[in-house]
């Protein structure tokens, strides 16, 4: 059980106590970034620690890439306009068909997890 004591460093808002494992570093002694997690993602954060060129190219790189993704999409997505009602309808039955085998694949997946775990 926590004990309780009477406030201050080191104290919960309930009251409960507990032990200060963080670093008594300052900002500017720690990595830079140190504390940007990206997850599974961690690796690129290095990019971000070495230098602020290298972090900048970073960011650069993120963004021109997902800019011109978002451009493709839009670009193909506006083609459509030229495949006529049938082809709409196609893409339609496509895209309807696919999103019904990603939906029975997660439920199943789902109902197998539930139940071996």
């Amino acid at each position: 059980m926590a004990t309780k004591h009477a406030g201050g460093f080191g104290c919960r808002p309930d009251g409960t106590a507990y032990a200060f494992t963080g670093s008594l570093r300052k900002p500017a002694q720690s990595q830079p970034l140190s504390w940007l997690e990206l997850g599974p993602w961690t690796r690129l954060s290095g990019g971000l620690a070495k230098t602020p060129a290298d972090a900048a190219a970073l960011l650069l790189a993120f963004y021109i890439t997902m800019v011109a993704v978002l451009a493709g999409t839009i670009l193909l997505f506006g083609t459509t306009r030229f495949l006529g009602p049938e082809g709409r309808r196609a893409l339609i039955l496509i895209s309807a068909a696919t999103l019904g085998v990603l939906g029975i694949y997660q439920l199943v997946a789902s109902v197998l997890r539930t139940a071996t775990g």
